[in-house]
This record gives C-alpha cells, sequence and structure tokens, in this order.
C-alpha cells in the first residue's frame, strides 16, 4: 500500500500529526524537510501529501518542489492560520488546531477525489491512467493521462495551451509549446486505434476543448492544431 508523506519542519507538531493519522489505512512517513521527502517519494509513489505550514508560505514552495515526484498524489495542508494563499493545486486546506477526525476524513476526501475524473461519459482512472467509455479503455502514458485530466477537470470549457502545458509539466517555468501539441496529436492517436470516440478540439485564441463524443463539437471549432 503506497504510504501517506507528512512534511513538517517542527517536530513537536510532526508527531502531533504523525500520530492523527495513524490507524488510516496506509503507513505513514513523517520527514523534516522537502529534500528527504522529496528522495523518498521518487522511491515510492505516495497516497496523499500532508504539508504543515507554521510559516506564512512555507509550505507552498515546498509543495511546488514535491510536484514532480508525487506524480499525481493530492496534497493536503495544514496551516496556523498564518497563510494566506497558497497554490491551487492543494486538495485539502485545514486550520489547526483541527481533531483527529477531521483530518483523517480530509485524506480520504483528497484520495477519492484525486483518483477519478468523470466527464461527458468518460472515466480517467488517474492512479492507473487509464481512460474508459463504457466497454471500451485505453491506457495512457504519464504525459497523455494528465492532458486528459486537465481537459476533463474543465468540464468542457477551453483550456489555454500555456495553462495545459503548465497543468501538465508544472516543475517547468518555460514550456515549448510545441512538445504539447506533439503529445496531443499521439494522444489523438492512442484514442482513435483504442475506438474511443473522443473529441480534443482546438479552437482559436481560446485552446483546447474535451467534448467527448466528436459529434458535440462546437461550431468553428477545428481538430487539428
Amino acid at each position: 500500500m503506497n504510504p501517506l508523506v507528512l512534511v513538517d519542519a517542527n517536530p513537536a507538531t510532526r508527531e502531533t500529526l504523525a500520530g492523527m493519522l495513524a490507524g488510516i489505512g496506509p503507513p505513514v512517513i513523517a520527514f523534516g524537510d522537502w529534500k528527504a521527502a522529496r528522495a523518498a517519494m521518487w522511491h515510492e509513489r505516495p497516497q496523499v501529501v500532508v504539508l504543515s505550514d507554521w510559516r506564512a508560505r512555507g509550505g507552498r514552495g515546498a509543495h511546488r518542489r514535491l510536484l514532480p515526484a508525487a506524480r499525481g498524489a493530492p496534497f493536503v495542508m495544514v496551516c496556523d492560520g498564518g497563510v494566506t494563499e497558497w497554490d491551487e493545486r492543494f486538495a485539502v486546506v485545514l486550520r489547526y488546531p483541527l481533531p483527529r477526525g477531521e483530518l483523517q476524513s480530509a485524506i480520504r476526501a483528497a484520495t477519492a477525489a484525486s483518483r477519478e475524473v468523470v466527464y461527458a461519459g468518460y472515466r480517467l482512472d488517474r492512479q492507473a491512467r487509464s481512460l474508459r467509455r463504457r466497454a471500451r479503455s485505453v491506457q495512457l502514458t504519464p504525459v497523455q493521462a494528465a492532458i486528459m485530466c486537465a481537459l476533463m477537470r474543465a468540464q468542457g470549457e477551453p483550456v489555454p495551451a500555456a495553462d495545459l502545458a503548465a497543468a501538465v509539466w508544472p516543475d517547468q517555468d518555460d514550456h515549448d509549446l510545441r512538445t504539447l501539441y506533439t503529445h496531443l496529436s499521439w494522444l489523438r492517436g492512442r484514442l482513435a486505434a483504442a475506438g474511443l470516440t473522443v473529441a480534443i478540439v482546438s479552437e482559436r485564441g481560446q485552446g483546447y476543448r474535451f467534448v467527448g463524443l466528436p459529434a458535440q463539437a462546437p461550431p468553428g471549432a477545428r481538430a487539428g492544431e
């Protein structure tokens, strides 16, 4: 079973939170700094990452550094109220102190919500990287699964190419959109070969939109780049 990773620089609060997480199911591995946590996460993908932030923005910075190693695992932040803003990729943000049951419920909810994305009759299992509709399914590469996740989470709204690239490669500051276009082409080919009638259309000046069945594509939308 994949572990829960807890990152907290304060030994006392780290011990408290680790005790609150004990018994939830997955083993809990606690770290005092993000570098040690990142090394362990590359070795074994976590189920959930819990960041305890006791200084303004400290956990937010660690979150960005841990994102690549998390490989899609959800993040939960526990803060003392001093943090006024955080990365939108946190699944849950909790205020300390909090009861044990609230933390455990948040972990379960984050895990359930992050694993599967549903839209237009399609289901994407992010952990298994499998897209299915009825009896048909296809296995995706990590990049293809990240593209589909971003498009399906938009629920039919267009996603600008730059935003789509940032969602697929969150650890990079600069993105070559030509690389994104190449992966989109490969993704379309894989879906077509599997018999999944998925339409990923481009709309001039707006970005890419996942519309499910091709018949649902809006007027003027193009299937190419």
